[in-house]
């Protein structure tokens, strides 16, 4: 109607809006009373490449749900059942900050073997639109979904060494346990990520023996993630205490992945800026690193750091270097530098 009305002013012109407008009305008033579909979150929060499992999908006015959409080609989705979603108990007066009138749809994903490693996303298709993205993370690690009750020790749920685990602190006082068995020297990474997949958990996390001794906690790493290691003295039982710093906040949006591995973490890389199609030698920083030696100079958060020289051969092509190609946690600051993935692998994953 606006570009009739601009090449003329005449009143044919103003009847043909007015058609335009009378059957867009007659269309609202035929379609469904919903909104846009809104993804509260999903659990788990993601997958092992090549793998079968189920995915819960909660969020606001899923209705006529057609499928899901990932970010990266290969997945196959089937649709199963949906539900209401209660508000979880005890939330009191929190609830009033909580999403209501949530819907919960089950699907059945498959993802390809193939599929890149990291932090992609995932969204509802309704017949009313496509939904907010949620941030998913494909690994390569074993991968687990939270059972309750795991709020103390001896209700600690099993995982085993070098697997993920999706949960939820579904209550500012909710605490969740988990315990693996390890080896005498293994030096254990526990990161339990929130902020990177879009959580609004101030997460906490603590590590114990199975005699109770301390073997450290972290929060704060990176904005709300935590991140910790420790050599484990013996063999046997270890377990980690997972909750909301303070214990002030909690709800169906504060949710988590923790990861519990041997495999390398990089906290960090020097430097950082590489000259796009030559192969450059880079200075990683982090835990167990490949051919890494321990770098007393080094710490973060009184955990020593290793060190390991290797040689990274950055992209030429500079559509291959756009930062959308970059699967880690990408603050709005820098969301104009480009940049790629860079991964180390030993026997435990990536």
């Amino acid at each position: 109607g606006g570009i009739i009305m601009k090449r003329s002013r005449y009143f044919p012109a103003a009847i043909i809006s007015f058609g335009l407008f009378a059957s867009l009305a007659q269309a609202q008033m035929q379609a469904p009373s919903s909104g846009t579909p809104r993804i509260s979150h999903v659990m788990p929060m993601g997958g092992q490449a090549g793998t079968t499992f189920e995915l819960r999908v909660t969020g606001q006015d899923l209705h006529d749900v057609e499928g899901l959409h990932f970010n990266f080609p290969g997945v196959t989705v089937e649709h199963g059942s949906s539900e209401k979603t209660a508000t979880p108990a005890g939330m009191g007066k929190k609830a009033k900050g909580q999403p209501q009138g949530l819907t919960t749809h089950t699907f059945k994903v498959t993802l390809p073997a193939n599929a890149h490693l990291g932090i992609q996303d995932v969204r509802i298709i309704t017949k009313s639109g496509i939904s907010n993205p949620r941030a998913f993370v494909v690994s390569d690690m074993k991968e687990y979904a939270e059972v309750e009750p795991n709020d103390d020790v001896p209700k600690a749920q099993k995982i085993e060494l070098n697997s993920t685990v999706s949960g939820v602190i579904s209550t500012p006082t909710d605490v969740d346990y988990y315990v693996f068995t390890g080896k005498k020297g293994q030096r254990v990474v526990f990161s339990c990520l929130t902020t990177r997949i879009d959580s609004k958990l101030p997460v906490a996390l603590q590590v114990y023996g199975a005699d109770g001794s301390y073997l450290g906690s972290n929060r704060g790493y990176r904005e709300n993630d935590a991140v910790h290691d420790a050599v484990l003295p013996a063999d046997g039982p270890y377990y980690v205490r997972v909750f909301s710093f303070s214990h002030t906040l909690g709800g169906i949006d504060y949710f988590y992945r923790l990861t519990v591995s041997t495999a390398p973490w990089i906290d960090a890389v020097f430097p950082p800026v590489v000259e796009p199609g030559k192969a450059t030698s880079v200075t990683v920083y982090g835990r167990n690193l490949p051919g890494g030696k321990l770098d007393p100079t080094t710490s973060v958060n009184e955990r020593p750091l290793e060190r390991a020289v290797v040689t990274v051969k950055t992209p030429g092509d500079p559509t291959a270097l756009q930062r959308l190609a970059f699967t880690g946690f990408n603050p709005p600051a820098a969301s104009m530098i480009d940049g790629f993935d860079l991964r180390l692998q030993n026997e435990a994953g990536s």
